[in-house]
């Protein structure tokens, strides 16, 4: 049997090896609590158990790994700085099941995207991937077409000494393709739901919760219908060289010129929510935002006292749309034009009791005290 490297997973039942796939040899073909098998240039591993990873799992081929209803735990005893190394290949994650991260290094995280234009991470629908931060995005000098999609969850919920978020792009990303797909949901209790430091572009059409919904310094931002809130207490904006600080907005954008900048934000509808600070904020010395679209039926709330944009650009809305504040202290685009036809609607088909009360108050106007005597004995 040829020599392989491979993790040694400590499990409840036993020991459980599951390959180092960096070595591009043929997985074990028997696991005491998990089957593995090779069909062409992908590994496809599924779990008949929960397991424990104890040491770094290197990834430069295609791998599916099935979690089958279990779950698997990354050892906090180890302190693991990137506990899926993503170098090459297509990783596919497959549910329902979670991987819990209850490690506190905070220089890496989960799932640390650091490939090349052959790198695809895909978290399926049914999986959570939660504890530091979930998914990460980093630069190894050749970033050109990496590819996130996230149809699951990501929950950040341990904090270190660094970035905290559900998914982070590194700033050290000033080229290249780098594009991220939610479709499911970023949460975190104690950073943003996404830090998006580096040049990307994210489309994102799920839920995101954080102390900051977003934290942006480069690339593009397409927010389809999505409802993003932001928990955290307000902060006034201030530039950090080396990562940030939630504001509480739902979206912030730090302008720092040490960054790629080249910011595009598109709210394509959606709702968003600062519970205690400002909607959407600008901040830092440079001029980093290029544009701010804000399409029809979008929705934006802030705290009270605070404002719905503070960004040097002033949002642009479709050709004859308008924002107009709702009861409940909500801002809404809308079209003044379906807003008019409305009226017109219903000056044309008037309300029957309002004619009726018209027509009384006219009545007593113009026959004084009498009829008004006589319509309050009728009614007492």
């Amino acid at each position: 049997m040829k020599k392989i490297m491979m993790l040694a997973t400590i499990l409840v039942a036993g020991l459980l090896f599951i390959p180092n796939a960096y070595a591009e040899e043929s997985c074990p073909s028997d696991f005491a609590n998990g089957t593995c098998e090779e069909k062409g240039d992908t590994i496809n591993v599924k779990l008949t158990n929960n397991d424990t990873i104890n040491s770094t799992i290197t990834i430069d081929k295609n791998v599916t790994i099935d979690l089958a209803g279990h779950n698997i735990t990354i050892n906090s005893s180890n302190n693991i700085d990137k506990a899926f190394n993503i170098q090459k290949g297509t990783v596919t994650i497959k549910g329902p099941g979670k991987i819990i991260n209850e490690s506190e290094n905070s220089n890496g995280g989960t799932f640390y995207v650091y490939g090349s234009s052959s790198t695809h991470l895909i978290i399926e629908q049914g999986v959570t991937v939660e504890g530091i931060n979930p998914v990460v995005v980093s630069n190894n000098g050749t970033n050109t077409g990496i590819v996130v999609d996230v149809y699951g969850n990501l929950v950040n919920n341990k904090k270190g000494n660094s970035d905290q978020a559900a998914l982070i792009v590194h700033g050290n990303i000033k080229t290249g393709d780098v594009k991220i797909n939610v479709y499911g949901n970023l949460s975190s209790t104690v950073g943003a739901g996404l830090f998006q430091a580096g040049l990307a572009t994210t489309t994102i059409s799920g839920n995101i919760t954080g102390l900051s919904g977003v934290a942006i310094k480069s690339g593009t931002l397409n927010l389809n219908k999505a409802i993003v809130t932001a928990t955290g207490e307000y902060k006034e904006g201030k530039s950090n060289e080396n990562g940030y600080e939630p504001t509480g907005a739902a979206i912030q954008v730090e302008s720092t010129s040490s960054y790629a900048g080249n910011i595009n934000i598109n709210l394509n509808g959606g709702t968003y929510t600062s519970q205690k600070g400002n909607t959407i904020e600008e901040y830092g010395e440079a001029k980093n935002l290029n544009a701010l679209n804000v399409a029809l039926n979008t929705n934006l709330k802030s705290a009270n006292g605070k404002e719905v944009f503070t960004t040097t650009v002033a949002p642009r809305y479709p050709e004859g749309a308008e924002l107009r504040i709702n009861a409940d202290g909500t801002y809404t685009v809308i079209d003044p034009t379906t807003i008019s036809n409305e009226t017109k609607k219903e000056e044309a088909n008037p309300n029957t009791s309002d004619i009726n009360l018209y027509l009384l108050l006219s009545l007593i106007a113009a026959s004084g005290c009498g009829i008004a005597y006589t319509i309050k004995r009728r009614f007492n």
